[in-house]
């Protein structure tokens, strides 16, 4: 349980294409197509620079071998969350997917994504058949604009999309078992099948097992898990360390 994949762009080099995972698990993640990390005007929300996918094979990815027992969720509690950045908030756009639904096939596992009706959506499919397909409140997204999104379920099997920390839409009785995967790695900006893409910009990407990290409306941080600075403070200290 904990975090099973932290990503964060951390101050990269601009055009770079190093990504690595920094929740402690040494996950081999790489960047495919013309992903990179990217230093500009709209490059800042937590950092100096940021994730950048544009569309077509653009993608980050972790092998199915590497990844098949971390993204196993069972019944238990999860948290999917991060940054995005948006360049076009029309049709579906895959934001961390591991499986699950695709645009003419879907595969056993799970989905997050944002979705032409510009929701979230979590979709998960076992054994050839749909176990949790559900979707936030209206979001009302725009292009060119950060938002944290997440979901998570807590362990009484209560799923909840988040929006900037605010509450945006809760399931209860979404319990299915996540257990099992199809052949499909996993990827930020595409679907199982590869119908559909990201474009944009994304940072500070958590995939936890075992815990659902928001359990109430909340602040989004400005700053890295990890890299706490202090300086003449007073008072408590509590740790960014991540779960």
């Amino acid at each position: 349980t904990g975090t099973q994949l932290y990503l964060k762009s951390n101050s990269a080099s601009a055009n770079s294409t190093t990504i690595s995972d920094s929740s402690g698990n040494s996950v081999p993640i790489s960047f495919q197509g013309n992903a990179k990390n990217i230093v500009d005007g709209n490059s800042d929300i937590i950092g100096t620079s940021a994730y950048w996918l544009d569309n077509g094979s653009d993608r980050a990815e972790v092998s199915t071998s590497n990844f098949s027992s971390r993204g196993n969720f069972g019944t238990g509690a999860f948290t999917l969350s991060g940054y995005f950045f948006f360049n076009s908030v029309s049709g579906h756009r895959p934001l961390i997917t591991f499986g699950g639904w695709g645009g003419s096939t879907d595969y056993n596992g799970w989905s997050f994504f944002h979705n032409s009706s510009n929701n979230l959506f979590f979709y998960s499919r076992q054994g050839g058949s749909t176990i949790i397909s559900k979707e936030s409140s209206d979001l009302q997204l725009a292009s060119d604009t950060w938002y944290h999104l997440a979901v998570t379920r807590d362990s009484s099997g209560t799923i909840k999309f988040w929006k900037n920390g605010t509450v945006a839409g809760t399931h209860t009785g979404q319990s299915g078992n996540i257990a099992s995967f199809d052949d499909r790695n996993l990827q930020l900006g595409r679907n199982g099948d590869n119908g559909y893409t990201y474009a944009g910009r994304f940072d500070d990407i958590i995939i936890n097992k075992g815990y659902d990290l928001y359990t109430g409306n909340f602040t989004p941080r400005t700053s890295y898990y990890g890299l706490t600075t202090v300086a003449n403070a007073t008072g408590n200290f509590i740790s960014n360390t991540i779960t």
